[in-house]
């Protein structure tokens, strides 16, 4: 199953970052297209409530769903994509505004996924939850964290990797490009940088 996650503000973008485009392709369609060709058969967007699909999408192949969690950014959107069925044994969650991540990088992910446990890439200041592989299960355990009010992925993350839920792996320097985002108008359109593919 694959995820997109497209609840955000875009607040300091001043648009929707799912509209804007990369080489002509709308976000919301590239980050879909990837995770399709990446093995996912089916591939959701997820919205928070009250927001509009970006314009195409309610055409599109996609699945639509909406956060239970009002105001509580990326956690409740990954909330929705692991609690809402269809199920699956795998979710490839991408947010929406990493324009550089390719089909291969979840083909390289999966191949560390064993036993009922996802991947997650660890770098220099931190993990990237946003682009990675979570297993069936789990969103008990983000559900619990919400109900804490606690709304970190960082420590959902270290949470998941403490109890063998999801295997942390050390992102090569070469790929850190990959998980580079888009944040601000001045972020977009960056020149993409590194090797045409990810694996070494």
């Amino acid at each position: 199953m694959g995820v997109i996650l497209a609840g955000g503000r875009s607040r300091r973008m001043g648009r929707d970052k799912a509209e804007l485009s990369v080489a002509g392709e709308p976000l919301w369609q590239r980050q879909a297209r990837v995770l399709r060709e990446a093995g996912a058969a089916h591939v959701a967007l997820v919205l928070r409530p009250g927001q509009n699909p970006p314009p195409g999408a309610g055409a599109s192949a996609l699945q639509m769903r909406r956060d239970v969690y009002r105001d509580a950014g990326p956690m409740a959107g990954l909330h929705t994509a692991l609690t809402t069925p269809p199920w699956a044994n795998w979710y490839l969650v991408l947010a929406v505004d990493l324009p550089h991540v390719r089909p291969d990088w979840f083909g390289w992910l999966l191949g560390f996924c064993r036993d009922h446990a996802g991947a997650v890439v660890r770098h220099d200041t931190g993990y990237e939850p946003l682009a990675a592989i979570y297993p069936a299960g789990v969103g008990p355990v983000v559900a619990a964290q919400l109900e804490r009010g606690e709304y970190s992925l960082q420590r959902l993350a270290e949470r998941l990797v403490q109890t063998r839920r999801i295997r942390a792996i050390p992102l090569p320097a070469r790929a850190r490009p990959q998980v580079t985002n888009w944040n601000t108008p001045a972020d977009v359109g960056e020149p993409r940088t590194g090797p045409r593919r990810f694996l070494p």
